[in-house]
């Protein structure tokens, strides 16, 4: 669980705030309890999608192996409820949850879009507050030495960071909050 209070970014001449409040303001998804199931080896949609994964040593599906199939000629094969659960999860891992492709889908997750109760109740603005808090909370303090060296050595040098996570939210706070 993520800490109650906001992070505080100051840009410009701005101090902005933004918590777990404002990320739910605009986002819209649902909060709760977020648990996340544990136990099931195999995914029926994994095997039933991927067959070619049962037999492999390491049978996780990747960002990559979805867009491929949405694109290749099994397409048109797949059931109209697996055609479903492929674009739920190219949505949520490589749109909302901001994955690169070449990442793994989260076991939980393949066993989750299996069915679609349960993905339509589960709290996915909690998931995602929790996966952009985690990554985001400490990326200054964790790259400042860093940059410190590469000021010392080139004074023109401009610290950068990158967000990853759902950081829409963060990009429409950060614009309403100058617009105002």
């Amino acid at each position: 669980m993520c800490p109650d209070f906001p992070i505080i970014y100051h840009i410009g001449d701005h101090y902005l705030q933004f918590g777990q409040k404002e990320f739910c303001l605009i986002i819209g998804f649902r909060f709760g309890k977020v648990v996340t199931p544990k136990g099931r080896k195999d995914s029926p949609f994994r095997v039933r999608v991927f067959p070619e994964k049962k037999t492999m040593a390491v049978k996780s599906v990747k960002g990559t192996d979805l867009l491929k199939l949405l694109k290749g000629d099994r397409w048109s094969s797949i059931s109209d409820d697996d055609a479903v659960r492929v674009c739920l999860l190219i949505a949520c891992e490589l749109l909302f949850m901001g994955r690169e492709d070449r990442n793994v889908i989260p076991n939980h997750i393949m066993a989750l879009v299996e069915d679609f109760q349960e993905w339509n109740a589960f709290p996915w603005g909690e998931y995602m507050w929790e996966k952009f808090y985690t990554r985001t909370v400490n990326v200054v303090p964790k790259h400042s030495q860093h940059h410190l060296n590469e000021i010392e050595t080139n004074p023109y040098y401009q610290p950068t960071y990158n967000l990853y996570g759902f950081c829409w939210a963060f990009k429409v706070r950060i614009i309403s909050n100058l617009i105002i």
